[in-house]
């Protein structure tokens, strides 16, 4: 390890730089700080009511957090999507949460870089290394296209928790202190503990997640040799962290199991597998980036594209690493073949290349066709004869062939040629690790692999997304980048090229980082603040007689974000919400509700759920209700039709109030 004080010099730099980088990507947020969102109102207006609804509950001692007061009167709304306690905790501290929000969203990009970067020098990357290994990682393509994602953007715990539960590891199979519980394993202990808790706090989906890499570390460890994490005195020391890490778990999960298997929220197998990726996701650039040929608006317009471009516009599929980072990865990983590539000790016969050949066929055909079925190609008439419909069974059958086949061809390859492929027992545990956690993440982020994981492993079907198993992919793609880069680097030492064969390298890097790390200006949306809020929403704070509120229009979509945004003004329960998961009760709403305003059977409904109050938009209102006069018109013709069931109490222009007179027995 460096000097201290070098570290902190290059701690300095990596800061200014990826400060730098931030605010080039996020340009101009230094003049839209405190009234803007990035990049749309959707996601970020839903995740920032979330945070103030956490810090409204953590200021009245969390007496009813998982109960947010949307999607009324469903119960534990708050655990349909991502709590961002993390988030929230930080977002506190600011009198105004938009400023707050805009500081977390540049702040991750900063402090995702910086600690990328740490974790790839603690590795033996050179300085120069792993800082771009943490700007490859912090500006990557998949982290520019989840920019409306709070929950995903704001991970800098991710590569931190990986590592010191490695330390951990290393510490208590470390001969003669695997036993020790004091000095350094306390302190090792608590430090991943903290990362986990953080992890925990940011995000379901890498709460979930990580737990997969955490796995593929510890069989890194445990499996290598000299496997001293099997002895009892190393057990000793890995029970009390695990249990703690287990209460952890528990006080995080234990709410969304509850509410899963009260309302049976697991996921369709469809909806799973269409935002599973695919080889063409690897391959697809955010639309952020200078280079990608597609739009932002493309990836939710794709229908009009031509077939052939469908596969590259996928939302939550942009896993392009980057025009830098791949070749550099691939060259790292060329030499780390070749480092550890096995010989073979016996020569190859006839019967094990045709053996060895229809194994790895199989393989790719199924490798093929789960493709073909994420990327629903089975519906297409050419294609439909060939291929069944995609049930269950069929994921099952194409995982089984694809994991089966490749298991067996290792498995008999080591029969047939005396050893495996690579030479894992002479690896530094922490790169094994490296190594099987992007093989382990690449393949579970496929549909193939996930839909039969997902059968036997809990909590799997409540995911939406398995293509964000790319997060930790891209953890050992930079590392093999900067190794990359090392290798490059050593070999021009060597070797140093002539005067203009530098100046084209010079260039080349400099134009590819330049394509890589400052894409295209983001979008800004106004949010107004809390000042500027409708007067309706102050005027509801103070009224104990409202008991639950439905806004109108119901939208059924993201613009509901809107309605949950103004009632943290009141925190008032509404019937409205939007959120990862959407609630039977809502939808049974919204199709009771028709058009625009509800009838005399929406209103018996709304009544029985104990709504007392509507909010009517006009202004909102489509269809013929923008014609000019028809507002007042069409408002009249319904108070008039609902006769003595609605009261009017109060215009505030353009939003009226009305209150549900109960019916009479």
């Amino acid at each position: 390890m460096l000097p201290k004080r070098t570290l902190l010099w290059l701690g300095a730099l990596a800061a200014v730089l990826y400060t730098a980088l931030a605010l080039a990507f996020l340009r101009p947020i230094w003049e839209v700080f405190g009234d803007h969102l990035v990049p749309d109102r959707a996601d970020p207006l839903f995740s920032l009511y979330v945070v103030k609804w956490v810090i409204h509950q953590a200021r009245l001692g969390f007496p009813d957090l998982w109960n947010a007061n949307i999607f009324y009167p469903a119960k534990g709304a708050l655990a349909y999507s991502d709590p961002l306690f993390a988030q929230a905790a930080v977002i506190s501290f600011f009198r105004n949460p938009v400023n707050g929000y805009n500081a977390v969203v540049f702040g991750s990009f900063v402090l995702t870089g910086l600690a990328v970067g740490w974790v790839l020098l603690a590795s033996g990357v050179s300085p120069w290394g792993a800082l771009l290994g943490g700007a490859l990682y912090a500006f990557s393509p998949f982290r520019l296209h989840h920019l409306n994602h709070l929950a995903i953007l704001f991970a800098p715990w991710l590569p931190l928790c990986l590592w010191s539960f490695d330390r951990f590891l290393a510490g208590c199979g470390a001969g003669r202190g695997a036993g020790r519980t004091t000095g350094r394993m306390i302190g090792r202990a608590a430090l991943f503990l903290l990362f986990y808790a953080l992890t925990l706090a940011s995000g379901c989906y890498f709460a979930y997640m990580v737990h997969f890499p955490l796995l593929a570390l510890l069989a890194s460890r445990a499996l290598g040799p000299p496997r001293d994490l099997l002895r009892p005195a190393a057990l000793k020391a890995l029970a009390p962290v695990g249990l703690l890490a287990a209460l952890l778990l528990l006080v995080l999960f234990y709410p969304y199991w509850r509410i899963t298997h009260q309302l049976r929220l697991d996921r369709d197998p469809s909806e799973i597998a269409g935002n599973a990726a695919t080889l063409a996701s690897y391959l697809s650039p955010a639309p952020q980036n200078l280079y990608s040929p597609f739009a932002p608006s493309d990836f939710w317009e794709a229908e009009r594209l031509p077939a052939w471009q469908k596969p590259f516009v996928r939302p939550e599929n942009t896993l392009f690493p980057g025009l830098l980072a791949l070749p550099l990865a691939a060259w790292g990983f060329r030499a780390f073949w070749r480092r550890y590539r096995s010989p073979g000790e016996r020569p190859s016969g006839l019967a094990w290349r045709l053996l060895s050949g229809v194994l790895l066929t199989l393989a790719l055909l199924a490798y093929a066709a789960g493709d073909l079925y994420t990327l629903g190609l089975d519906r297409e008439p050419a294609l439909a004869r060939w291929l069944p419909a995609a049930g269950p069974g069929v994921w099952l059958g194409l995982g089984l062939t694809f994991l089966g086949s490749l298991v067996l061809w290792a498995t008999l390859r080591r029969r047939f040629r005396g050893t495996g492929v690579l030479l894992w027992r002479e690896m530094e545990p922490w790169e094994r690790g490296l190594v099987w956690i992007g093989g382990l993440s690449f393949l579970s982020s496929h549909a193939l692999v996930y839909l039969p994981l997902a059968r036997v492993v809990p909590g799997m079907s409540g995911m939406r997304v398995p293509a964000r198993f790319a997060a930790f992919f891209g953890l050992t793609l930079v590392y093999f980048a900067a190794r990359g880069w090392d290798a490059l680097a050593a070999a021009w030492r060597e070797r140093p090229p002539r005067l203009p064969a530098k100046v084209l390298v010079a260039v080349g890097l400099v134009l590819l980082l330049f394509l890589d790390l400052v894409p295209l200006p983001v979008r800004w949306v106004a949010v107004p603040p809390e000042e500027d809020f409708p007067e309706v929403y102050a005027w509801l704070a103070g009224r104990s007689d409202v008991r639950a509120v439905l806004e109108l229009p119901m939208k059924a979509d993201w613009r509901e974000t809107s309605y949950m945004y103004y009632s943290t003004v009141h925190w008032k329960p509404i019937a409205n919400g939007y959120s990862g998961f959407i609630p039977a009760s809502y939808g049974e709403l919204a199709d009771a509700v028709e058009r625009f305003l509800p009838g005399p059977e929406a209103l018996d409904l709304l009544e029985k759920r104990g709504v007392t109050h509507l909010i009517v938009h006009p202004d909102e209102m489509g269809g013929e209700w923008r014609r000019p006069g028809a507002a007042p018109r069409l408002l009249q013709a319904w108070e008039g039709e609902l006769g003595p069931r609605l009261a009017f109490v109060r215009d505030f222009g353009p939003d009226r109030v009305y209150r549900i007179v109960p019916r009479r027995p």
